[in-house]
């Protein structure tokens, strides 16, 4: 590189749905909240949305229960999974 006109810098982005739930579907990962790729955090989100709304169906007496719990969340997008 030679002058700062060679560089391209990177945009970062947080997009997310309002809710992750609609009927007979469930947003995960980068259905839910993507992010620009260059994170490569993908994967990573999916993989705790999972997490969450598997123990969210574990624990939940009802699926909309469940679904609600696992909404409640956030999983992926703040890394929670409690």
């Amino acid at each position: 590189m030679h002058d700062p006109g060679q560089f391209v810098f990177a945009s970062y982005q947080h997009r997310a749905l309002t809710s992750p739930i609609a009927t007979a579907l469930v947003h995960l990962g980068d259905a839910w909240h993507a992010t620009s790729p260059q994170l490569g955090q993908g994967a990573n989100m999916a993989l705790l949305d999972a997490v969450a709304l598997g123990r969210a169906m574990a624990e939940a007496p009802t699926v909309g229960d469940a679904l609600v719990a696992y909404q409640d969340t956030g999983a992926g997008m703040s890394g929670s999974t409690s």
